[in-house]
């Protein structure tokens, strides 16, 4: 007995779908990995925002009570003293959150009420340049950091990366004004 002309379009719609199956695959595929490497990106550079202005808020406190109390001023939230190597400490565990190898990597400067600056450190210094007595005069403090993001994809990477390489720079600056 001949097969129905019914069942000829079934096994004919069957072969038509995997052919279309397998011609969408690899382009859905490859836009479900860079929605998940961009969600990646954003939410590092998310944290990053975030931890650079909680260090400028902090600096800034820590200058704001310099010299206005008898015991010497803490850090938020710590019985830390303000000084150099507390904030620089203070600086790295918040980025070091985004990537450990952002310790050290943060530039803290610090501008008078005219935004000339008066001061700039490195986070791993213990200089102690981000420490001032902001009673005088208003001082801002402003944390910034650049970081290089992988991309984890290298045809990802070909189209948002920057310069074309496998990595996205990103980065934060956190600005905060010494309270009175």
């Amino acid at each position: 007995m001949p097969a129905s002309p019914g069942r000829r379009r079934s096994r004919r719609a069957r072969g038509q779908g995997m052919v279309e199956f397998a011609l969408i695959a690899p382009f859905a595929f490859l836009i479900l990995l860079g929605l998940f490497v961009l969600g990646i990106v954003v939410l590092h550079q998310i944290q990053l925002s975030q931890a650079v202005r909680d260090s400028a808020r902090a600096a800034a406190i820590c200058g704001s009570q310099t010299g206005q109390t008898n015991s010497p001023p803490t850090l938020p939230d710590s019985n830390l003293p303000c000084n150099g190597a507390n904030i620089a400490a203070y600086i790295n565990a918040r980025v070091t959150q985004v990537d450990r190898g952002l310790a050290n990597a943060a530039v803290v400067k610090v501008l008078n009420a005219a935004g000339t600056q008066v001061g700039l450190t490195g986070s791993g210094s213990s200089s102690g340049a981000v420490v001032m007595n902001c009673s005088p005069n208003a001082y801002t403090v402003q944390v910034s950091i650049s970081y290089a993001q992988p991309l984890y994809i290298p045809l990802v990477g070909a189209f948002f990366g920057t310069g074309g390489g496998n990595t996205r720079n990103i980065s934060a600056v956190g600005e905060a004004t010494c309270e009175q």
